[in-house]
């Protein structure tokens, strides 16, 4: 067996371990956004994305893209890895020192005095995070996604138990502080325990000159990263208050984790994958193609589906609490499915020891999105998510133009990719669209019933999607089915 092939082989047998791992990190966060709410109000979950923006930015910085460092560096890695840990952790320190007296100050700036004591608690994180962020990136890099995703999954599991227990007491937005000081507390504990590799004490500072070389262009690239994920929150709650802004965050993270959780068993391996076969651009190039192909048999149904059926549930799940939820989250259904297009863009490039393209490609689509966030966050709500969906079109033009140029791909590369599954699941929205209108035409007596028959609709519209792709594309079966088999029964 060749060495591309043994990469390959190993990917998709890590694949349900990355799976597990990211479901893992995404559950824990989404299930704690699926249940606070019956305890929290908006007021809570909007002074969770003030500090959660705020502590964001901060762990962009702790990482100094240190963890991308470790998985793609192949020559001298133990030595870089030593100087990772040791940056990691210096940095940590430094930045808790550096939030901890900035917090009264980004109180002021949001408006909320009540900021500042979260802020400083929630800190805690970033030391946390400085001893587990290294080792838990040289998992990854060893395919130890079994190992990698137990600590996840405890980690995450005593999270959402220290968050539920805080938030049934009345605790208010401290049940998600709590929560995750907890997780990240028993991830430090496991990573310790689990990985076998222990950092000497020395310092050979030359070597962090090395590690910087690379994870400098990727920290700059995640730090505009950051104002794509995050300022859009920053600029709600500065601009329309803590109840607009824990209506916005909760819509954003169920949209983003309907799409984003199933396709962890792609995403979070491919950076892995792709750093192992930079010398190889044929082998690169068409396990991009691939990947890119399976997210968007998945995320372009998942987000048309989703924008249908999605205010439905959360009217069920959560009656007149939040009713606005299902106003803005069709909108934002759509913009997470679509996005979800160029999610490898990022690991190939990485991979490829170009960086700094990222960085090229958010400092054009920042120029034009970031004025248009504050100038739409002063009208409404309503007009900020629509504002701020439509622009997801900025950023693909340079993200399809980079990928083309610097992957080899051909210009139309990505319409060849989405052209079958967007018409099925064209003819699926039809299905789900007439199953709702029943929904509403009848007279269901219970919550219950009605939530059966939401899922009934759900698995209808699946079944018709799956069908139109068969017809369509009659090798789309066989490829799921051998991706399987082979997750199922590589060793």
């Amino acid at each position: 067996m060749d060495e591309i092939q043994y990469i390959k082989d190993k990917a998709i047998v890590s694949a349900k371990w990355a799976l597990i791992a990211r479901a893992s990190q995404l559950l824990g966060s989404a299930i704690m956004m699926l249940f606070l709410p019956f305890w929290l109000v908006p007021d809570d979950f909007g002074i969770i994305t003030m500090f959660s923006s705020v502590m964001a930015l901060v762990m962009v910085l702790q990482q100094a893209g240190l963890m991308e460092t470790t998985v793609q560096r192949e020559q001298d890695s133990d030595k870089v890895r030593e100087a990772a840990f040791w940056m990691s952790n210096t940095i940590s320190l430094m930045l808790y020192g550096i939030l901890y007296i900035l917090a009264p100050l980004l109180s002021a700036y949001f408006g909320e005095d009540r900021l500042t004591l979260p802020l400083r608690v929630a800190g805690l994180q970033i030391i946390l995070a400085g001893f587990s962020n290294i080792p838990l990136a040289l998992l990854q890099r060893q395919f130890q996604y079994q190992r990698y995703a137990l600590i996840q999954l405890v980690s995450s599991l005593i999270m959402i138990v220290a968050a539920a227990l805080f938030a049934i007491q009345g605790k208010g937005y401290w049940a998600y502080i709590v929560g995750i000081l907890s997780g990240a507390a028993v991830r430090v504990l496991l990573t310790l325990f689990f990985l076998d590799w222990r950092p000497k004490f020395i310092f050979e500072f030359h070597w962090w000159g090395v590690a910087f070389k690379f994870s400098g262009f990727v920290t700059l690239e995640m730090l505009l990263g950051w104002f794509f994920s995050w300022f859009d929150n920053v600029i709600v709650a500065k601009n329309l208050g803590s109840d607009a802004a824990g209506i916005y965050s909760l819509a954003f993270n169920f949209a983003l984790m309907v799409i984003s959780l199933p396709l962890a068993a792609i995403t979070g391996v491919t950076l892995s994958t792709f750093s192992r076969m930079q010398n190889d651009s044929a082998a690169l190039k068409a396990t991009y193609l691939k990947a890119t192909e399976f997210i968007a048999s998945y995320a372009i149904p998942a987000s048309i589906g989703f924008s249908i059926i999605g205010p439905l549930l959360i009217d069920l799940i959560y009656p007149g609490r939040y009713a606005y939820l299902g106003t803005i989250l069709p909108i934002l259904a759509l913009y997470a499915g679509f996005g979800h297009l160029w999610a490898l863009n990022s690991d190939a490039f990485k991979a490829i020891g170009a960086p700094q393209i990222m960085l090229k490609i958010y400092v054009l689509a920042a120029v034009i999105m970031l004025p248009l966030y504050v100038w739409a966050s002063r009208i409404g709500l309503f007009e900020f998510v629509i504002v701020r969906s439509l622009l997801v079109f900025v950023g693909a033009v340079p993200h399809t133009y980079y990928a083309v140029r610097y992957l080899n791909l051909r210009n139309g590369y990505l319409f060849d990719i989405i052209r079958k599954p967007l018409f099925a699941s064209m003819i699926m929205a039809i299905f789900v669209w007439a199953g709702t209108r029943v929904y509403f035409g009848i007279n269901i007596p219970s919550s219950v019933l009605r939530l059966g028959f939401l899922l009934g609709i759900i698995v209808m519209g699946l079944l018709v999607y799956w069908l139109c792709m068969l017809r369509i594309s009659p090798g789309f079966h066989t490829q799921i089915v051998d991706l399987y088999s082979r997750s199922k029964n590589a060793v």
